[in-house]
């Protein structure tokens, strides 16, 4: 979602990690994105009059193709107000924005009191002990023996707990049922272009981590190699064409051990992605 305080976003080094089962052909399914809306941060970009408003009424038509704005009536209207040609649509939307701009208040006011109120999240780490201090070639090594732990049932290299939960029991079912499915033809580009647009604008300094698919199980599967590279090769061109950075491990995709299962990074991944977010941050750092 787009923050009010677009000008903060100037010189800002962040980092957005992407998944190729994003690209799908259907695009952002409703419940996925029901999961992590921000109705603040919607109400928010109503009143954000720093962003182009070219690229604002982008924004506001995509929102309105899901469910948590269209059955919002004092959101969409204002919403419409902006991107519609109707003058009715325009009138109906400035007359909404006041009681807007009461409810964004109200929601920032909740927003506040709810983060007061959280708890320190508590993670589960591996013993620092074991890697503190340690070089890049140690932690691949100790990850790799990490890996060898969990993945003892099958020679796809998946964490044995989600293989047996999720796959053991279908395992037949899942030969060449990814057959007909492609990254490379997706509203999500669109989804990423205006992402990039507003981070270029913004004069951010993003990093874009291009996480791979695991080629074994992929292959057994029946999604080809060709077909993978197109998407690889698609995504990171696009955001290289914004002058953006892409950490690409797509060359990792018969690595044991760098994902933990069909998508998710796992032990060695961490350790490669860990080398290079510190590599990232540490740029123009004289400390």
């Amino acid at each position: 979602m787009i923050s009010p305080n677009f000008d903060k976003l100037a010189g800002r080094k962040m980092v957005f990690i992407l998944s190729p089962q994003w690209f799908e052909k259907e695009g952002l399914v409703q419940d996925y994105f029901s999961t992590n809306y921000s109705k603040l941060q919607a109400y928010n970009l109503a009143f954000n009059n720093d962003l182009d408003k070219t690229l604002k009424k982008k924004v506001m038509k995509r929102l309105l193709t899901f469910n948590d704005v269209k059955e919002d009536t004092l959101l969409k209207t204002v919403y419409e107000g902006e991107t519609s040609n109707s003058f009715m649509d325009k009138m109906k939307g400035l007359f909404y924005k006041p009681a807007a701009y009461i409810n964004k208040n109200i929601l920032e006011k909740k927003d506040f009191i709810q983060t007061m109120l959280l708890k320190e999240p508590s993670y589960k780490t591996t013993d620092a002990a074991a890697i503190k201090d340690k070089n890049f070639d140690y932690l691949v090594q100790y990850a790799t023996e990490v890996g060898q732990g969990q993945v003892t049932t099958n020679p796809y290299s998946i964490q044995d707990s989600y293989f047996n939960d999720y796959i053991k029991g279908n395992f037949a079912k899942y030969k060449n049922r990814y057959q007909n499915r492609s990254y490379s033809v997706s509203p999500e580009y669109d989804d990423l272009g205006m992402l990039l647009d507003l981070l270029k604008r913004a004069k951010a300094e993003p990093l874009f981590i291009s996480v791979p698919v695991n080629g074994n199980w992929y292959d057994y599967a029946g999604f080809p190699e060709e077909r993978r590279n197109t998407y690889y090769h698609k995504v990171h061109e696009l955001i290289a064409s914004y002058g953006f950075s892409v950490a690409d491990y797509s060359n990792h995709e018969y690595e044991k051990y760098f994902l933990k299962d069909v998508t998710h990074v796992g032990w060695k991944g961490w350790v490669y992605i860990n080398r290079d977010l510190e590599a990232f941050y540490r740029q123009g750092d004289n400390r």
